[in-house]
């Protein structure tokens, strides 16, 4: 079969992209080696993490970051369990590393019914047992509809356990839920982000985070949310700007959302990372990126799309990437963009569609070299125009 001259065209360019140093052309699991030592930064054992999994050692990592914000911007974690208990916000020209056994673990989401309804507005909720949180700590309300798309994220300032009252002061979410009352099924839950920035707050231009384990010790009764990775680089608000954003040399556990979630501006990389039994989406990407690689990644037992993309994001590459048993494979929503390449990953056991392209409006997108294996569903479904 011929193909016209314009698409015969394109595939060139995309394989002569693809064949470009660095991106090999197999299908290969990644190779993860997580860096030993230091690179001349600020160790969070030297501002008193004790990292026996047992410490809360947030303060610490806090001072680190701090510390390292005013030196070469180089956070290190030493072998170890660190255990936290809110969201660590990083900064500009930041790199977080860690030596093999590194290991971030939030602490254990506790997630309560409300007992009392909550206005769009509010900052106060009453619950079954106010003594189980902690004042400083992150939360998240969720409506009760299961979809995690709607909620308040704020932090804990006030708690009063004779009346199971907490108060929080919010900076997520406009309002405590939306317009409208909240009771039956809405709970209140202290789960967060791990490593996060916080475009409402501060535009952040280079940040790398590599070697290290997250453990988000997700809880039976922890409610799925989609904007509560334990990594979460975050462009949400129109206000800011995220951009050159690497992550690589990761492992995520068990987290109650995404896994990574980058919604970002331009030059992104998430490479050879490996993430296990997330609830939502392994990978999460969005908000209009232009020139991101998604490559050599691991994605296993995902309760939505392994990848998962949208808005518009223009020349993302996604290569070489092993998608395993998860309930989608690698979707992109609301039009990927042009002068995209998908090619050579694995789809493996995939419960519905491999690769889903929906409304591809500025066109040039290659598929090619994928491997399907196992599947129970469509391997491609392309919906839209311009491929």
């Amino acid at each position: 079969m011929f193909l016209p001259i314009r698409m015969r065209a394109v595939l060139l360019l995309g394989l002569l992209f693809l064949m470009a140093p660095g991106i090999p052309l197999q299908a290969a699991g990644p190779v993860v080696t997580p860096p030993e030592s230091a690179l001349a930064g600020v160790s969070v054992r030297d501002l008193g993490a004790k990292g026996d999994g047992v410490t809360d050692d947030t303060d610490a990592i806090e001072a680190a970051v701090a510390a390292a914000r005013e030196q070469n911007g180089v956070v290190f974690f030493p072998r170890g369990e660190y255990l936290v208990s809110r969201t660590i916000y990083l900064h500009s020209r930041m790199t977080v590393t860690g030596a093999q056994g590194a290991i971030l673990k939030k602490i254990p989401a506790i997630t309560q019914k409300f007992t009392k309804p909550v206005n769009k507005g509010d900052t106060v909720v009453y619950v079954e047992n106010a003594a189980a949180y902690k004042v400083n700590q992150d939360f998240y309300l969720f409506d009760g509809n299961g979809s995690g798309a709607s909620g308040t994220v704020g932090r804990i300032v006030a708690i009063d356990p004779a009346e199971n009252k907490i108060t929080f002061a919010v900076y997520g979410y406009e309002g405590a839920m939306g317009p409208y009352k909240v009771t039956k099924g809405s709970v209140f839950s202290n789960t967060f982000p791990i490593l996060a920035t916080n475009a409402q707050v501060e535009e952040t231009d280079g940040i790398v985070i590599e070697g290290m384990t997250f453990d988000c010790q997700r809880q039976p009764d922890e409610p799925n949310s989609y904007t509560l990775a334990p990594i979460q680089m975050d462009a949400q608000d129109p206000g800011g700007d995220q951009r050159n954003i690497v992550i690589r040399n990761n492992t995520i556990l068990n987290s109650g959302a995404d896994g990574i979630s980058v919604q970002s501006r331009e030059n992104v990389t998430i490479e050879n990372n490996r993430v296990y039994n997330c609830a939502v989406f392994g990978i999460h990407v969005g908000t209009t990126i232009t020139k991101m690689t998604i490559r050599n990644n691991y994605v296993e037992n995902c309760g939505s799309a392994a990848l998962y993309w949208c808005y518009g994001i223009t020349e993302i590459i996604v290569t070489n990437n092993v998608f395993k048993d998860n309930q989608n494979g690698c979707t992109g929503i609301d039009g990927p963009g042009s002068n995209s390449v998908i090619a050579f990953n694995t789809f493996d056991g995939t419960k519905s569609v491999g690769i889903v392209m929906t409304g591809n409006r500025g066109g040039r997108t290659v598929i090619t070299g994928n491997q399907f294996r196992n599947g129970q569903g469509t391997d491609i479904s392309v919906h839209g125009s311009s491929y």
